[in-house]
């Protein structure tokens, strides 16, 4: 009976030890989940959830302009070529020009001619008119016999202020610059109802 006994005693002892052995695993076990931090929320992918995430990324894909011009580069634009009207179309013959002393003021100056065939000259209109309108007409003296390069209409402002005018070759006016390469050529500018005045000696270069 002392085996039996025995037996039975160290049954018990092992059943309490795994008891004691479960119950402290368990524990344990909850301890860790509860001592363990939660995992971070993740955002939501696809749209944005809240109005401020919105703004965010609104404000993001937002790009300075000028940072977004120099990306793109600078922008191609045909330029418009210098027109001739009816008065520009029809001026011509003006003999030595308006007496005294020059009203519209073309100094001497050297230009070149752009690829698509326009010349821009320096220019002032003496004038008292808020503009000195009318016609502009370039011709090459250098060529053997006089010979028109071009022509467009004239629109100056007035007071002596300083301004441009451009004036579009023709398509002979283009031949003759790309055949010489250089040619001398004076402008002679024609205000309506005020008479017509040279400029100085120009030198009209080819495009390059």
């Amino acid at each position: 009976m002392s085996v039996v006994n025995r037996a039975r005693r160290q049954a018990s002892r092992l059943a309490l030890a795994l008891a004691a052995a479960g119950g402290i695993g368990g524990c344990a076990v909850a301890a860790t989940v509860a001592e363990s931090p939660a995992s971070p929320a993740r955002p939501p992918a696809g749209p944005v959830a809240t109005a401020e995430g919105a703004r965010a990324q609104a404000s993001d894909a937002r790009i300075d302009p000028r940072v977004a011009l120099a990306q793109a580069g600078p922008a191609r634009r045909g330029r418009r070529r210098p027109g001739c009207g009816s008065y520009c179309r029809q001026a011509g013959g003006f003999g030595g020009g308006a007496p005294g002393k020059p009203k519209v003021v073309i100094p001497r100056q050297t230009v070149r001619a752009s690829r698509d065939g326009v010349v821009v000259l320096r220019a002032r209109c003496r004038l008292a008119l808020s503009r000195c309108q009318g016609a502009v007409l370039l011709n090459a003296d250098s060529t053997g016999a006089l010979l028109e390069l071009g022509r467009a209409d004239l629109n100056l402002p007035g007071h002596n202020r300083r301004a441009t005018l451009s004036i579009a070759l023709s398509a002979q006016g283009q031949r003759v610059l790309r055949r010489h390469h250089r040619v001398s050529a004076f402008a002679t500018a024609d205000v309506r109802r005020k008479g017509a005045w040279s400029s100085g000696r120009l030198t009209v270069l080819a495009a390059r």
